[in-house]
């Protein structure tokens, strides 16, 4: 069964931490679950500029991944708005939820 939710829940789980709600609402769609997928990477990518940004020598490697996350997530929801189905180049690399 498709959620008729899919699109709420693909946005969502490119912000920040809301991507647990996809996870959590529509574990069986499996376009939810790519864009859930992305959702976590880039969350990883954001704790890692996080933790980054608090060491004096790398605060600028920090400061670039917050922009690369920045951007990452505008393109990924920009992408389910137009119902674009194609994977992002960065955060697809990686499956973590399967």
């Amino acid at each position: 069964m498709i959620s008729q939710n899919r699109k709420l829940y693909s946005i969502l789980a490119y912000i920040w931490i809301l991507w647990i709600v996809g996870l959590a609402c529509a574990p069986d769609d499996p376009v939810v679950k790519r864009r859930v997928n992305e959702g976590l990477n880039l969350f990883l990518i954001w704790t890692l500029a996080s933790i980054l940004a608090f060491i004096p020598i790398l605060d600028i490697l920090g400061s670039l991944l917050y922009i690369l996350a920045v951007v990452l997530m505008v393109l990924g929801i920009v992408s389910v708005v137009r119902d674009d189905d194609k994977p992002l180049p960065i955060l697809s690399i990686i499956t973590l939820i399967r």
